[in-house]
């Protein structure tokens, strides 16, 4: 994983106003969390962190960011994150609403 596309993930987020509030690092942990989804990572990887950022009160979900689980949200970020890097990935990343519904309610809360 490279560095980038956790903060672009996280620059995404800038894009809102209410995850906006957050902590640059609180983003940047949920964007590498993001990562891994997108990576496909092993389930294991995936919940050590999940885990780990739970225990340390790091944001795992949208709610966490205070930002509300729905397709506008979204597609704010996934545009805003197309414009940091986060299309630079060794397979294709997209900001179409289906790539987007299934990685927001991934961690809707």
């Amino acid at each position: 994983m490279a560095p980038q596309r956790p903060h672009a993930i996280c620059d995404g987020l800038s894009a809102l106003r209410q995850a906006a509030r957050a902590l640059h690092g609180e983003r940047v942990a949920f964007g590498v969390i993001c990562q891994l989804v997108l990576e496909n990572a092993a389930a294991d990887v995936l919940q050590e962190v999940l885990s780990f950022c739970s225990a340390v009160g790091l944001p795992t979900t949208l709610g966490d960011l205070n930002v509300e689980n729905t397709m506008d949200n979204i597609r704010v970020i996934a545009d805003a994150a197309m414009h940091f890097g986060i299309d630079r990935e060794p397979f294709e990343v997209t900001s179409r609403p289906g790539v987007q519904r299934d990685c927001g309610s991934r961690f809707a809360r």
